[in-house]
């Protein structure tokens, strides 16, 4: 067992409304530290990003998204022109139904993260799951916990117009208690991060990109302060891990011992050449550390939460003000592995514009509204074709998932799933042709499964005679999540590679049958309308008749 020094930050609101933290130190002990050798092979673990457009964090309340989207940018002019791929980090509070850029910090705790310049519009750009799952360099995603509402941390960089994630320059780790509305600045580089105590602990600590850490921090005011624990044995941290629920104030923290050529803490000297890592792991348990500091909580530590609006009132979200129970900031208290969670309060919102998105055909204008597409980029849609789906004459349509009423005040002709109201008239449908270029796309999609097969023959030879045990374990837990995309995609492909075929056959440009058409995976479905059903539908057992249309999804 290993004494450390804890230097605790207590902060004091000052009359000038500043935060001032003054220092107390005191001795507690860590719950211990373990040591283990792991054997690597110098191999390193690469993986293609095959979402590389869009990769989305759920976050809580409900409804609210992050997205990162890749965009070229161009710079210079003729022959000396060059295209840079740059990606954007986006935000919805609607489901997807309206997108926005985060709002970066109007001001700074540290110097580095500030990448504004005094722009007044600067946008914060953050890792997505992608950055961390995949890759031979792996970046802190953006997290959050269904234990802790409201709050989120990740890596990465703000800046103005033009300006992307970028791996080097400013990168920052950030935090939000609010949901994501608003946004501050809490360590330079690349730091790990996780949620105890039911959200009310942040503890985190350098990530090995940043160099060996030889201390750990947590925060009892979600980010406001921070107390610092001084490890005594350095060490590359890869990860802080807690049981799933998130609920007791104890984390375990591992990573791999590093050279006193980085840190005087390290336990292996600058010339050592051993091929075995030594694995090390601390458990600390705050509890324990902050002893009769941080006693359990009661009634009147906690407040009632939702995601502001900009005006900071409550937000409807998805068609509901969904109102969420958590400590408050200011209160130095635990809350225990005993705690139960009331569940959140609903009340039902009047729909406005931000409950619907842009149905079929359509596409969102700079103004908010939806202009209709060129009909020969749209494909054939069954669902309208069989009048199984009505498109609105706004162009618009419920969020999927939303509650909110009277939705007869902004969209007049349909109920904004795809039926029409008594005694409206259809509007024009959306139809598309979709019909030229089919030779193309299917020398397209050959190219691509050809590709596809080269690929998986050379990772079949490095998984079976170079990867490491360790990446191999890394392969079969990603592997899980990657078989039911994977499935999705070949139906995809086969559904399309048989539609512009049936259509080669059939007369030409535009002639497609509801009986051609098959039920893709729900997922997919959702981004074609869907015919209006009470409840779940479900195909039969022995499949779905012609003409039966889509299913609609739960």
């Amino acid at each position: 067992m290993y004494l450390a020094y804890l230097q605790s930050c207590a902060c004091i609101a000052a009359a000038t409304g500043h935060a001032h933290c003054h220092l107390v130190d005191y001795r507690r002990c860590w719950q211990g530290i373990h040591q283990f050798s792991r054997y690597t092979a110098g191999s390193a673990l690469w993986l293609l990003d095959i979402t590389a457009i869009l990769v989305l964090v759920c976050l809580l309340p409900q409804g609210v998204f992050i997205a990162n989207q890749l965009l070229p940018t161009t710079s210079g002019a003729g022959m000396g022109m060059k295209i840079k791929p740059v990606v954007y980090s986006r935000m919805t509070f609607n489901g997807g139904g309206t997108w926005q850029p985060i709002k970066a910090p109007t001001a700074f705790n540290y110097k580095k993260c500030d990448r504004c310049g005094g722009a007044k519009e600067c946008s914060l750009h953050l890792h997505g799951a992608s950055s961390w799952f995949f890759g031979s360099i792996q970046f802190p995603s953006v997290y959050s916990n269904p234990s802790a509402p409201g709050l989120l941390v990740g890596s990465g960089n703000v800046g103005g117009e033009g300006v992307g994630l970028d791996d080097n320059d400013g990168l920052c780790t950030w935090l939000s208690f609010d949901g994501g509305f608003s946004w501050t600045d809490i360590a330079e580089g690349t730091w790990i991060y996780e949620y105890a105590d039911w959200g009310g602990l942040v503890v985190m600590s350098k990530h090995e990109l940043n160099g060996p850490a030889d201390e750990v921090r947590f925060s009892y005011d979600y980010g406001r302060c921070w107390r610092t624990v001084p490890l005594q044995v350095a060490l590359h941290v890869e990860n802080i891990r807690i049981e799933p629920d998130g609920q007791r104030p104890k984390v375990l923290l591992h990573g791999k011992a590093c050279r006193k050529s980085f840190n005087s803490k390290c336990s292996y000297d600058a010339t050592d050449t051993r091929s075995d890592i030594q694995g090390i792991v601390y458990a600390l348990d705050i509890a324990q550390l902050m002893g009769d500091k941080m006693p359990v909580c009661k009634e009147n530590d906690y407040e009632q939460w939702t995601v502001p609006a900009d005006d900071r009132t409550p937000r409807c979200l998805l068609g509901q003000q969904q109102m969420f129970t958590r400590r408050r900031q200011d209160s130095v208290c635990l809350q225990g592995a005993d705690y139960k969670r009331p569940v959140p309060t609903n009340k039902t919102c009047t729909c406005t514009a931000t409950d619907t998105e842009c149905d079929y055909g359509f596409i969102q204008d700079p103004d908010g509204g939806c202009k209709p597409l060129p009909q020969e980029k749209l494909s054939a849609c069954p669902s309208i074709d069989t009048g199984a789906y009505y498109v609105s004459s706004t162009g618009k349509r419920l969020v999927h998932g939303d509650v909110c009423t009277g939705l007869e005040s902004v969209i007049l002709d349909t109920d904004g799933k795809g039926a029409l109201r008594p005694g409206a008239k259809p509007a024009a449908q959306p139809k598309g042709t979709g019909g030229s270029g089919s030779h193309r796309a299917i020398s397209g999609v050959f190219v691509f499964l050809v590709l596809l097969v080269v690929l998986a023959g050379i990772f079949g030879v490095w998984y079976q005679f170079l990867a490491s045990a360790v990446a191999k374990t890394q392969v079969e837990d990603i592997a899980v999540g990657v078989k039911s995309f994977s499935v999705s995609l070949i139906g995809l492909i086969t559904d399309k590679v048989s539609e512009l075929l049936g259509r080669g056959h059939a007369g030409g440009p535009g002639v497609a049958t509801a009986s051609r058409y098959q039920p893709l995976d729900e997922e997919l479905n959702y981004f074609q309308p869907l015919p209006a059903a009470g409840g779940d539908v479900r195909p039969p057992a022995n499949g779905p008749a012609a003409g039966d249309g889509v299913f609609t999804i739960r």
